[in-house]
């Protein structure tokens, strides 16, 4: 089965991820579940013809020298994302189907503050999850907001380029990773002398980024990034790890003085009632005087009760999974297969309240 045919395929049966590998017939994620494609098992020509019918000059040099590329291209009314490596020295392909229309918050099914939070004028914004959360998708949305609210110059830094957001209200430029510039930090370092009012990061991976980003923050810009993490606070611990003992202080300080907010998302199967697809359930821990100070003296504990609080928008995961529940979005066995603690939500969805260690009884 040839690249076309797989793409058809793809944006046919509504699929998010396509896998393709020698030995194996080509296989698609639909609704989050893993489904084998009715075809013959990839042979070693076919892969390269997959491979060679979407590698650039450019990527196949990356392909040679580093073992694996990532890519993005777009195919009839989607854009595709494409990692291609080599497993057992056979190449392997995995493909992720984004929309061309930028997605609102709204059609997302995200929690409405996520609008009020992209309506910050500075700051750090977290977007954190695990693999295939949706994170990409989520900040999509809301720098597509901002560029169709707000008289704003938006620029994205990416690797690659996932959607493509056309100025509207705002002026945006996208830059990408490899053609456009060498590394992330040089990159958000030229960003800063470019006049931005909002910046989009695609991944926070080094010391260097971070502290890049937070010094665009702290010199009043809004900035957008994506970490690889399960919760919340482990977003915040994730961003400490990177640093020696000797520095944390200073990034606690601006990390404390800085963060806007972290919203952490996870993805559940919707019930049949609602359709096919996923729906996600959001942290949000919004950088408030009490979580500022928690982030400062390492209070995690402190982090999670101030979100269970909801004070300021805040959720927690399992606070959000409740809802999704009584609304009939999600079963109450998704919702339990996606909480972070799955003996605290039971009680929620059968309406006991949990009693908490700082303020008596929450729900």
């Amino acid at each position: 089965m040839d690249m076309e045919r797989l793409l058809r395929t793809m944006i046919a049966v509504d699929a998010t991820d396509l896998h393709v590998q020698v030995g194996d017939p080509p296989a698609m994620r639909v609704a989050g579940s893993l489904r084998p494609v009715d075809a013959p098992a990839m042979d070693d020509a076919q892969m390269e013809a997959f491979v060679d019918a979407v590698l650039s000059p450019t990527d196949r040099r990356d392909l040679l020298r580093r073992g694996s590329c990532d890519l993005a291209f777009t195919y009839g009314p989607s854009r595709f994302r494409v990692n291609i490596f080599r497993q057992q020295g056979r190449l392997a392909a995995a493909v992720r189907r984004l929309n061309l229309t930028i997605p609102t918050v709204e059609q997302l099914n995200l929690p409405i503050q996520l609008e009020a939070i992209a309506s910050a004028n500075r700051g750090l914004v977290l977007v954190s999850g695990t693999t295939s959360s949706g994170k990409s998708t989520t900040l999509a949305s809301m720098i597509g907001h901002i560029n169709r609210t707000r008289q704003v110059r938006i620029i994205t830094v990416e690797d690659p380029i996932e959607y493509i957001h056309a100025s509207q209200c705002g002026l945006v430029a996208q830059v990408e990773i490899g053609p456009d510039t060498p590394t992330y930090t040089q990159a958000i370092r030229q960003v800063l002398r470019q006049d931005p009012d909002v910046i989009l990061i695609g991944e926070l991976r080094d010391p260097e980024g971070v502290q890049v980003a937070l010094r665009a923050a702290d010199t009043g810009h809004l900035v957008f990034a994506a970490v690889h993490a399960g919760t919340a606070v482990q977003t915040i611990e994730r961003i400490i790890a990177l640093f020696d003992a000797a520095e944390r202080h200073l990034l606690l300080t601006q990390l404390s003085m800085n963060l806007r907010a972290v919203i952490c998302q996870r993805l559940a199967p919707a019930r049949p009632s609602v359709g096919v697809g996923l729906v996600p359930a959001v942290e949000i821990l919004r950088g408030t005087p009490v979580v500022r100070k928690c982030i400062l003296d390492g209070r995690y504990d402190g982090i999670v009760q101030a979100m269970a609080n909801r004070d300021d928008g805040m959720q927690t995961f399992d606070q959000h999974l409740a809802e999704l529940y009584h609304a009939k979005r999600i079963s109450g066995l998704e919702a339990l297969r996606t909480a972070t603690n799955p003996e605290a939500l039971t009680m929620m969805l059968r309406g006991i309240k949990t009693r908490d260690s700082r303020r008596g009884l929450v729900q």
